[in-house]
């Protein structure tokens, strides 16, 4: 049986400056669960992404796009509730 992984699109950080815990993001998601309100930092490998302050995509937004790193998320820092693919 072949065993194969998939890349992260996303990885979100607990704290400034791509520290802390992190979550990789493979999709869209709803609802970040135990990550909610507690991103501040960002980096997004593959696509473009929308955050969001409250879950189900709704809320303040802010655009995060492919291949550029985001040290603060301004506007969104420890607010993120939901993840989705724009």
């Amino acid at each position: 049986m072949a065993s194969w992984s998939v890349s992260p699109k996303v990885t979100l950080f607990e704290k400034p400056n791509f520290s802390g815990r992190l979550l990789h993001v493979h999709m869209d998601m709803p609802d970040l669960k135990s990550f909610d309100n507690s991103v501040s930092s960002a980096i997004v490998h593959e696509g473009d992404w929308a955050l969001y302050s409250e879950i189900k995509y709704s809320g303040k937004r802010m655009i995060i796009v492919e291949g550029h790193s985001y040290s603060t998320l301004d506007g969104v820092d420890n607010q993120t509730s939901s993840i989705c693919r724009v």
